[in-house]
């Protein structure tokens, strides 16, 4: 395929793909970078995993980025590469992400307790430290 013909391949592409899901935690991402996961991820998916021809530099080196051999630059390069990693911690520690520290109710000393221990502290204090 010639250079136009590609690239309105490549187009179409987006266009018939969609939105992308981002279906992990987006509290990471600014907006921007939502913006670009939603209009090109299935886009960056087929790049990455050669599914569609690569053929131009910027598309060469958002390959390089996401094999770990050049440091991201742009927003593109950016968001694509937090969302691969966010997924793979998110496989990775899957249940500890979700946990969520409750108290025990029989801890050492109660609300109610630590009240007490303030209020005779503070008696006792004010009794034996008389100026």
């Amino acid at each position: 395929m010639k250079k136009n013909e590609l690239t309105r391949h490549h187009q179409d592409y987006i266009k018939t793909m969609g939105p992308f899901l981002i279906d992990c935690s987006i509290e990471i991402f600014s907006n921007e970078e939502r913006e670009v996961l939603e209009k090109y991820g299935h886009w960056f998916q087929a790049i990455t995993s050669e599914e569609l021809a690569i053929f131009t530099p910027l598309q060469q080196r958002f390959v390089k980025v996401m094999k770990k051999e050049v440091d991201p630059f742009s927003v593109e390069e950016w968001a694509w590469l937090k969302y691969i990693s966010r997924k793979e911690i998110e496989q990775k520690y899957n249940e500890r992400l979700r946990a969520q520290y409750v108290p025990a109710e029989d801890a050492f000393y109660s609300r109610k307790m630590v009240k007490q221990l303030k209020k005779t502290m503070y008696k006792e204090m004010k009794d034996n430290h008389k100026l």
